[in-house]
């Protein structure tokens, strides 16, 4: 079986989870396995890296929206490492947490929304299959057509699509028993709409002191302030009753061909003056703090 008879295979499990982002009516796999359809003869076609794009012009900005080729590279071989092991393993215990709950029966179906290049994805879903004993389908999702073939290419077992987070989720509503959305920006009432009753989303937010190693070498001053648990907590709170929210705050030692790498792969350098970028790339760093919040919540 190919990559694209494998993906196309998994699409079909999933007929009638996407839906249409032109008329949101169901769309599922068509005829010839080359695209996914809609009652209307809206078509999508699967890309031969193994996704769709359900990304309409109208919903982006730019031609080429999302973090560009050489961040998710850069962010790909930093996590590669291990940076983000902690937190993968305690936004997974979470979600096993809430599905263990559950009557077992159908698989478990899950979407990471804003999911990158796709790494923490593909690890919290391949922990579920370990841990909870019963199939697992997940779904990643991101604006950035660059993050989602390098996922594609890294992981067939996973549904990705092309889509903007900020707007209508190309999900028909009440599908899916846990959404994830990692140092992504939100959209609570669709997160909501897209869960099952009682949806479990865990959510994990950057803090003052995450990448500040990063901020420190690039910036004149350290900016402080930014998000609390309480901001954090309300955001959700028309929709969700927050159960959790726990800090996570750990030093990593990078490996040598990483530390130039990790100065790439956080919109921290974006804004960084020449000077200090150049100097921070040359030399690397050796050293950062990982701080972040992991929310807990049901869907009312």
């Amino acid at each position: 079986m190919t990559r694209f008879d494998r993906v196309a295979a998994l699409l079909r499990r999933l007929d009638g989870v996407f839906a249409c982002p032109v008329c949101e009516a169901p769309l599922a796999v068509g005829a010839d396995d080359g695209c996914l359809l809609c009652g209307c003869r809206h078509s999508f076609d699967l890309a031969i890296y193994g996704y769709v794009n359900l990304l309409l012009s109208t919903q982006r900005k730019s031609r080429l929206p999302g973090y560009t080729a050489d961040v998710l590279r850069a962010r790909r071989a930093v996590l590669d490492q291990g940076f983000f092991a902690p937190m993968i393993r305690k936004v997974a215990a979470r979600v096993i947490q809430r599905l263990q709950a559950r009557p077992s029966g159908d698989p478990a179906l899950i979407l990471d929304a804003g999911c990158g290049e796709g790494y923490v994805t593909s690890a919290v879903a391949a922990r579920l299959r370990e841990k909870l004993g019963r199939a697992v389908d997940a779904v990643g999702l991101d604006i950035s057509k660059e993050g989602i073939r390098i996922a594609a290419r890294h992981d067939h077992s996973v549904a990705w699509c092309v889509a903007n987070i900020a707007r209508r989720l190309p999900f028909v509503t009440g599908k899916f028993d846990a959404l994830t959305n990692v140092l992504s920006p939100a959209n609570p009432p669709e997160f909501h709409r897209v869960l099952r009753p009682d949806g479990t989303l865990v959510k994990v937010v950057p803090m003052d002191n995450h990448l500040v190693e990063l901020r420190e070498a690039l910036y004149e001053r350290r900016e402080e302030g930014g998000r609390t648990t309480e901001k954090s907590v309300a955001e959700l709170a028309p929709w969700f009753d927050v159960t959790g929210a726990e800090r996570l705050n750990y030093a990593v030692l990078l490996h040598e061909e990483a530390r130039r790498d990790v100065v790439k792969m956080s919109p921290l350098f974006w804004k960084a003056k020449k000077d200090r970028l150049a100097s921070l790339q040359q030399t690397g760093i050796d050293r950062v703090r990982v701080d972040l919040l992991v929310i807990t919540a049901t869907a009312r």
